[in-house]
């Protein structure tokens, strides 16, 4: 069943090859040498010769003696097997100084925490009998102190009593000041009670004096609002005045002019109508000489 299988996979997978045209018969026509067909094949024939020196030379040069490359293969061969061997002479050097430096460290280290530990044991033994000391003293100034204060418990409340007395007398006089400073306290106030009490009296005053007083107005005078256009009344008026006249002035002056252009238009057209009339009876008295003259 496998091979069935296949079979059919290699039968659709097989390459079906294209049957290909036949060859073209050759030309029967004779190709004339000319000059041009001539030098192209010398060119082509040049070529393939140059070609072929260049590849006879190329395989003479390649037959040399290869005697002086193996020599220096060789040579180069025994300096890296040297090299190698220093290298690896100086790797196990360095192993063995590292085990070595290792090892004396090491004792050196031991050596070392040995010594710490022998001080540390010392300090201690140092410090026990220091602390052991210091206990002593401190028992001997405790019994000390005992007995100080069973021989001084009469002192003791005589210093006691002193001290009371002075704090009853600090705080009586604290107790004093305090007094004292509410009094003054107390009268300033007062002092301060009355010189408001006056202000708002004088000022109550003053305003009713002020309700009382007639305000004039001045028609000189001006507003006060810091404007470089103010004027009082009377100057508005005065100027108001001046631009009047001069307003009645120039309108006079207009007047004067449109009555005189109009003169001169009146006798212009009084002088065109003379002149027309002249004309007129010019013209008639010579049409009735003509008219005479030729009866």
């Amino acid at each position: 069943m496998v091979w069935q299988v296949e079979l059919k996979i290699m039968k659709e997978n097989e390459f079906i090859r294209q049957k290909s045209h036949p060859c073209p018969a050759s030309p029967s026509t004779e190709i004339k040498s000319t000059t041009a067909t001539i030098l192209r094949e010398h060119s082509l024939y040049q070529k393939q010769i140059d070609a072929e020196k260049s590849h006879i030379n190329t395989f003479e040069l390649e037959l040399r003696d290869g005697a002086a490359f193996k020599a220096w293969k060789k040579e180069m061969r025994i300096r890296a097997e040297a090299a190698e061997t220093l290298n690896l002479q100086f790797k196990k050097a360095a192993v063995v100084a590292t085990a070595q430096a290792i090892l004396d460290a090491r004792v050196f280290k031991v050596k070392e925490n040995q010594e710490i530990a022998a001080n540390v044991k010392q300090e201690g033994h140092r410090l026990t009998a220091l602390n052991k000391e210091l206990l002593l003293n401190e028992e001997l100034t405790n019994r000390i102190r005992c007995e100080s204060v069973f021989h001084n418990r009469g002192a003791a409340k005589e210093a006691l009593a002193k001290v009371l007395e002075e704090r009853r007398e600090r705080a009586h006089k604290i107790q004093v000041e305090t007094i004292e400073l509410m009094s003054e306290m107390a009268a300033k106030h007062t002092v301060e009670l009355q010189i408001k009490q006056e202000l708002v009296c004088q000022l109550r005053a003053l305003e009713l004096e002020s309700a009382h007083i007639v305000r004039t107005f001045d028609r000189n005078s001006i507003a006060g609002h810091q404007v470089l256009t103010e004027m009082s009344i009377n100057e508005l008026q005065e100027r108001l005045a001046l631009m009047k006249t001069a307003f009645k002035h120039k309108e006079d002056c207009r007047r004067s002019s449109i009555a005189a252009s109009k003169e001169e238009v009146f006798y212009e057209l009084h002088l065109d109508c003379y002149r027309s009339l002249t004309d007129m009876l010019v013209r008639a008295s010579i049409t009735e000489s003509l008219s005479c003259n030729a009866t």
